[in-house]
């Protein structure tokens, strides 16, 4: 609840839930948040593709799953 308080602007809340959210999907998931967002940050190009392409990088896609799978 504290991490709230350095949410200094609108914007700020806004990026700080969609963080949280990506973390708490790659949870859900069983595939390890920090390898999860590594896997986009590293396939961020794909965002600008075609719809089959984007959803490669749901946490729930074959290619997340293998790339970051909890062991």
């Amino acid at each position: 609840r504290k991490n709230w308080m350095f949410s200094e602007t609108p914007r700020g809340a806004e990026s700080s839930a969609i963080y949280y959210s990506m973390i708490e999907t790659a949870k859900t998931n069983n595939i390890s948040p920090y390898a999860y967002l590594n896997y986009i940050l590293t396939n961020r190009d794909l965002l600008k593709g075609e719809e089959r392409e984007i959803k490669m990088l749901f946490p729930w896609s074959r290619s997340a799953k293998e790339s970051c799978s909890i062991k």
